[in-house]
């Protein structure tokens, strides 16, 4: 699936609840065609990673069919990692030549 050919859905999972959003291209304009939040009970997803896989299936797909102004029904999705698994860390290096860079790294 290429992302945003015509269609896309896009669905963001967070610790507390459950968003969803279906996009669609056309031409050169994006539009938001369809959008639906759920909340999630404690413990089915703790710091990024998921407690409880029923449970949020049943979610997301809560989420969708309560989407407005209509349900979404695509069953392909785009995603992302959670926040909360992201990890940054800048470094600074000495200078150096290509071959030394996998060395100091």
């Amino acid at each position: 699936m290429q992302i945003l050919e015509k269609k896309s859905v896009g669905i963001d999972i967070a610790d507390n609840s459950i968003e969803v959003a279906e996009l669609h291209r056309q031409k050169d304009k994006i539009a938001v065609i369809s959008l639906g939040r759920v909340r999630l009970n404690p413990g089915v997803v703790e710091k990024g990673r998921i407690k409880d896989e029923e449970l949020l299936l049943k979610a997301v797909q809560k989420a969708m069919a309560q989407a407005v102004p209509n349900p979404i029904i695509e069953h392909k999705a785009v995603m992302a990692i959670p926040d909360s698994q992201i990890y940054i860390h800048n470094f600074e290096l000495k200078e150096h030549n290509k071959k030394e860079r996998e060395e100091l790294i």
